[in-house]
């Protein structure tokens, strides 16, 4: 979302695009991310702090985040990374409670497993249409 909120208009300022970038921010947070973007979409982009200042408002903003957690689509974020929830979740798990700690290298506990190798998700974003 802070990628998305300060360069979506770097390079198409158009109200096209603008419109474009807000219906798919409802798709992946909910109608709750308008009056956030909206605001943002306002002003320049060079207007980088205030545009972060928002975002850190949307995502404490517990409609966004709800909605945010219960929808199915996908994202192709940064550096070809997949995922369907941009937030984290905040947990409390005393040392106490830790058994143990491993290193576990991937592709070989993908071959143990038997995991098919990733395909692309055929609902998805990718942050390169939005910014």
């Amino acid at each position: 979302m802070y990628t998305v909120f300060s360069m979506f208009d770097a390079k198409d300022k158009s109200e096209v695009y603008r419109k474009r970038v807000r219906e798919t921010l409802g798709h992946l947070y909910g109608p709750k991310i308008f009056q956030y973007f909206d605001e943002a979409a306002k002003m320049s982009h060079h207007n980088y702090k205030r545009r972060m200042a928002l975002v850190d408002l949307a995502i404490n903003d517990p409609k966004v985040v709800v909605f945010h957690a219960t929808n199915k689509i996908w994202i192709n974020g940064r550096y070809g990374t997949w995922f369907r929830s941009s937030f984290l979740v905040k947990g409390k798990i005393p040392p106490s409670q830790i058994v143990s700690v491993n290193h576990v290298d991937c592709v070989t506990a993908v071959i143990k497993r038997g995991i098919p190798p990733f395909e692309i998700p055929k609902s998805y974003v990718s942050l390169d249409d939005l910014v």
